[in-house]
């Protein structure tokens, strides 16, 4: 179909005045497309978009008015204009209940073909502009995650070929360095650290943006998967004078998750509450049996840092958000890592959320699916058809 065309759904039972209608508007740039019934109409503007909808009022089993109501609950169809085409009686009570139900107007039949297509054609050109407007926003926003995806690839392999080279030096594999030099080195490092967590946030917004971020769930230990994680930034820890207590029951079940996506939200995780927490401060990282549903493991991650104001609580898993600007640069980052963290975890079956009070700090939790429980067998049969990038 033409772009350009306009269809306008007209709902009639009478057959002869939906053929009056399509007479009406042929050679209008706007093509009616017909329906009998209420509910066929519900069906339709289900399935697509129309510039605007003609109806009659006295229909049955579903009448116009209903119909109108009904549209609310279409997504795709509670914005678009409704004018009734009415035999019955335009007094006052009628009118009301015509914009009562959110239609834009009324017209006593018989109609005037050349003011009922005057009438149409405003809302046609409306819904061409918006139309054209969204196309617009979408080639834009393909073409921001085409260059985000090329520049994160061109930037990856430069940057880490620079941190290695910098780790070399530090080591005093290419001769030695004095004290200063080392704090300037380690300066470097840390930095070229956080460029390359930015750098892969990116391409994991991107990845699921396109619908290709990936989860691959298996049978998994999860107390041997947090101690690891533990393990792994402990010497961060330490060097920031943090304190990492853990609280992992021996008889935790088997879950059925992503070992490397598992990795991925622990850390992420675990790093929020070092860069927050402040130096000097602990962190504690649990888990057991989810109290609300046993078919659930909870694991949390709790700091005892300057905590989060209640009105950012419901905005700290949206993307691009940073709770608190006023940190200095060096705990900046894109504002991408909970936003991930909860993709990452819902693509699992679980959900992820926060507790946090101003003052004595944060706790943040995730839920995975036992292994055989009902929420596995689901996520197997998702992370079967997702692709990998």
């Amino acid at each position: 179909m033409n772009e350009d065309i306009v269809q306008i759904l007209a709902v009639d039972d009478e057959s002869m005045n939906l053929l009056v209608l399509d007479y009406i508007f042929r050679k209008s740039g706007m093509e009616i497309v017909g329906v009998g019934s209420a509910a066929e109409a519900i069906q339709l503007l289900q399935q697509q978009e129309f510039g605007a909808v003609l109806s009659d009022v006295n229909m049955s089993p579903m009448n116009g008015f209903e119909m109108a109501h009904r549209m609310k609950g279409i997504e795709q169809a509670k914005s678009t204009p409704i004018i009734f085409l009415s035999g019955l009686r335009h007094d006052n009570e009628y009118i009301a209940k015509v914009y009562e139900c959110g239609a834009v107007d009324s017209l006593i039949k018989p109609i005037d073909g050349e003011v009922l297509r005057s009438k149409v054609s405003v809302f046609a050109d409306l819904y061409l502009q918006r139309k054209k407007f969204r196309r617009a926003i979408r080639e834009q926003l393909e073409m921001k995650d085409r260059f985000l995806s090329q520049v994160s690839h061109e930037l990856k392999t430069p940057l880490n070929s620079l941190y290695q080279f910098l780790q070399i030096v530090e080591s005093g594999m290419a001769g030695e360095l004095n004290d200063e030099q080392r704090d300037y080195l380690g300066i470097a490092i840390r930095n070229a650290a956080s460029l390359r967590e930015m750098i892969e946030d990116l391409m994991e917004v991107t990845r699921i943006d396109h619908g290709k971020l990936s989860v691959r769930t298996e049978a998994l230990n999860l107390e041997s998967c947090a101690t690891s994680c533990i393990r792994s930034m402990r010497p961060a820890a330490e060097s920031r004078r943090f304190t990492m207590n853990t609280d992992l029951p021996g008889d935790l079940p088997t879950v059925w998750a992503d070992p490397k996506r598992v990795r991925q939200v622990l850390t992420n995780l675990l790093s929020n509450a070092m860069k927050f927490g402040g130096e000097g401060k602990a962190l504690t990282l649990r888990a057991r049996i989810s109290p609300s549903e046993e078919q659930m493991v909870e694991i949390s991650v709790a700091d005892n840092g300057p905590g989060i104001a209640p009105h950012l609580v419901p905005q700290v898993f949206d993307r691009l958000c940073q709770v608190d600007q006023r940190l200095d640069i060096r705990r900046q980052g894109l504002g991408l890592g909970l936003f991930i963290c909860r993709e990452l975890v819902e693509m699992q079956g679980g959900q992820i959320w926060v507790e946090s009070q101003l003052g004595t700090g944060s706790v943040f939790t995730f839920t995975l699916p036992v292994l055989g429980g009902h929420h596995d067998r689901n996520v197997a049969d998702e992370s079967s058809t997702a692709l990998i990038v």
